[in-house]
């Protein structure tokens, strides 16, 4: 079996939108009260936001270049959130807390198997896609809403991912 290791969005890559009215996407960026949870998973500590704190809600695309399957959709971060530091293997609680797709990509960015999974349980459809050496990476995505949450990338046991996702200038 493969490792994996998900990797978080960094407050980095969205503190430039902080204070900003659209991303690169010419979409615009809202401030939202949580309401409920789970229901408000930040893509930097990859945690539900609790109820009543603020959530930056912007739009964000996963993939780095150009691809029939390249898609822009709805995230939300917390601003000044703690990035997550998962061990490998290790599944965040914005994952565990729901059903998931589970979508594996190979090095063009196209999409060559999915599956339907349990949060709790994708461990191994993530490594038995990531054994699979035309995989490059895997995509993990709310089933309910249809929005990514993070991406899975293939690791050595003790080493960090093959690949660190590169955001456009504005994107979260």
């Amino acid at each position: 079996m493969s490792h994996f290791r998900i990797t978080p969005l960094t407050d980095h890559q969205i503190a430039p939108m902080h204070g900003g009215a659209t991303t690169a996407h010419g979409n615009p960026i809202e401030r939202v009260r949580v309401e409920a949870q789970p229901g408000y998973p930040c893509r930097v500590s990859l945690e539900d936001a609790p109820v009543g704190t603020e959530v930056l809600l912007l739009s964000h695309s996963p993939f780095a270049g150009p691809s029939a399957y390249r898609e822009v959709g709805p995230i939300f971060a917390r601003p000044n959130a703690h990035p997550a530091r998962l061990a490998p293997n290790e599944l965040p609680a914005a994952v565990r807390a729901r059903q998931v797709s589970v979508r594996a990509y190979d090095r063009r960015e196209h999409m060559i198997d999915a599956v339907i999974a349990e949060g709790e349980d994708c461990g191994t459809t993530i490594q038995t896609f990531l054994a699979d050496p035309s995989v490059a990476f895997v995509h993990l995505r709310a089933v309910a809403t249809g929005c990514f949450l993070c991406r899975a990338d293939r690791i050595d046991a003790d080493a960090t991912p093959h690949h660190h996702e590169k955001l456009e200038e504005g994107a979260c």
